[in-house]
């Protein structure tokens, strides 16, 4: 996960803290502190849900959050 796109997205969407993202998601704040930080991996399914709380709807800004190395590789190639 790309930390800081995902809390910039975050912070447009309303939400200041984590804890109120995670009361809104049903978990718990240390869930989404660990995902932040890459302690644990985002399911689809979770990245579903975080996409659609936070209204991110546009594919590449998805793959830029979601799979930020995969994103780094492709374009590398590309500019390469």
């Amino acid at each position: 996960m790309d930390k800081y796109l995902f809390l910039s997205e975050m912070n447009r969407a309303g939400y200041s803290t984590q804890e109120s993202l995670a009361k809104k998601l049903g978990v718990s704040y240390k869930t989404v502190n660990n995902h932040i930080n890459g302690i644990t991996k985002v399911s689809t399914e979770e990245a579903v849900k975080y996409c659609n709380v936070l209204g991110i709807y546009d594919d590449h800004k998805i793959v830029q959050i979601f799979l930020p190395n995969v994103s780094r590789k492709r374009d590398r190639v590309r500019d390469g």
